[in-house]
């Protein structure tokens, strides 16, 4: 019983990882999980320069003040279609249970309609998977709110959808 719990996990993470490598993704840049009060996570998706590297972290946190907005404006957890736009990036939030903001940076959307459907559908798979890893760190007893997520596991399983999605 015990290992078939263990494949379970596994099992939703390749699903996901498939449906995120189907057509209508778009390249990731970044992603950041800002708790109630402090940045906890922070990933790079695509290698590049290091002054885009400042410019994609620039773009997200700017975007934290239309997350905050948008927040109080809806009970979803997905803030669709994106919280905001700089040049030729876009911003996409998702907002945990504990209040939690997920930001995801990435290239701008196809404006075909199809491809668009698929690609938020994808992002809202994306955003599922890393909230389901964020939520086991946060109900760990001995994790402290705001503090920095340094489990190897999650970095693991976050660069595992980094390398999918990315």
């Amino acid at each position: 019983a015990a290992a078939a719990e263990a494949s379970a996990p596994a099992e939703r993470g390749r699903t996901c990882c498939a449906r995120m490598a189907a057509p209508g993704r778009v390249p990731a840049l970044a992603v950041v999980i800002v708790g109630r009060n402090e940045l906890v996570y922070e990933r790079r998706l695509a290698a590049g320069r290091e002054e885009q590297a400042h410019v994609h972290q620039f773009v997200l946190h700017s975007a934290l003040d239309m997350v905050e907005e948008k927040v109080w404006a809806t009970t979803a957890m997905a803030l669709s279609p994106h919280v905001d736009e700089f040049n030729e990036f876009q911003v996409r939030a998702w907002v945990a249970a504990d209040g939690a903001r997920f930001l995801l940076l990435h290239e701008k959307v196809a404006d075909d309609l199809a491809k668009r459907t698929r690609t938020e559908d994808n992002i809202r798979s994306f955003f599922e998977e890393v909230n389901e890893l964020y939520t086991k760190i946060v109900l760990n007893p001995f994790y402290e709110v705001d503090a920095k997520i340094t489990s190897p596991s999650f970095d693991r399983r976050g660069a595992a959808l980094a390398a999918q999605w990315g």
